[in-house]
């Protein structure tokens, strides 16, 4: 292996393998997973991750500590949190690993709000993915309401509580309290990211700009 990408590179490559017509990912089992350095990170290294579905100027990698940092500018290293407990990773072929479903969720935490957490959350637990979208300059060009992104569909890659196990049993790991926070209001199953909107909106407290509890006016029971 070369490199262990991460945050938003692993979600871009993530997203892109497990849309129609993507290779799929496959998830080892059993494994520690051990973070290479970064030291591989060069032109053809990149190729490969731009290959895979990588959009961002920025390479997000993930390494054994804070001394194997690299200062690159577009570059990020991550400190890897190392798991209580062996866990798999995503094997992207190539070279390219990623962390496990639960850790990448876990870790990219620290950098999303409190919304795109728990939106996150709805789709890796859900049946759907965010693509980009091929026909948005035909699109835009056109006059239509165009989008940059939509969503397709596929099978769940994690549930609520699979995320939720691994954050409660590694609390030494970067994000793992606003995880749990987040995954307190998501749920599995999701078809569309309306569909998740709707359900986030419906579970948060009235303090946090949801509607629940619900009152009887609105038709429906405590």
């Amino acid at each position: 292996m070369d490199i262990c990408i991460c945050d938003v590179t692993e979600l871009e490559c993530l997203r892109a393998a497990t849309a129609p017509g993507g290779p799929g990912i496959n998830q080892t089992g059993g494994s520690q997973l051990l973070a290479p350095g970064a030291t591989s990170v060069g032109p053809a290294c990149r190729s490969r991750v731009k290959a895979l579905g990588s959009k961002s100027k920025t390479l997000h990698v993930a390494v054994p500590s804070a001394k194997d940092r690299l200062t690159l500018s577009d570059v990020a290293c991550h400190a890897l949190g190392k798991a209580t407990t062996p866990e798999s990773y995503i094997d992207f072929g190539g070279g390219i690993i990623g962390l496990s479903i639960e850790h990448f969720y876990v870790s990219i935490c620290c950098r999303l709000s409190f919304a795109q957490r728990m939106l996150l959350a709805y789709e890796l637990c859900g049946y759907y993915t965010i693509v980009p979208n091929p026909d948005y300059d035909e699109e835009a060009k056109s006059g239509e309401k165009a989008y940059k992104a939509k969503a397709v569909t596929r099978a769940p890659l994690a549930t609520v509580e699979r995320l939720r196990t691994f954050a409660k049993n590694n609390p030494q790991i970067r994000g793992s309290k606003l995880a749990l926070k987040a995954l307190k209001y998501a749920a599995d199953s999701a078809r569309s990211p309306e569909e998740a909107r709707l359900a986030i909106v419906m579970l948060l407290p009235h303090s946090m700009g949801g509607l629940w509890p619900w009152t009887a006016r609105d038709g429906l029971s405590r």
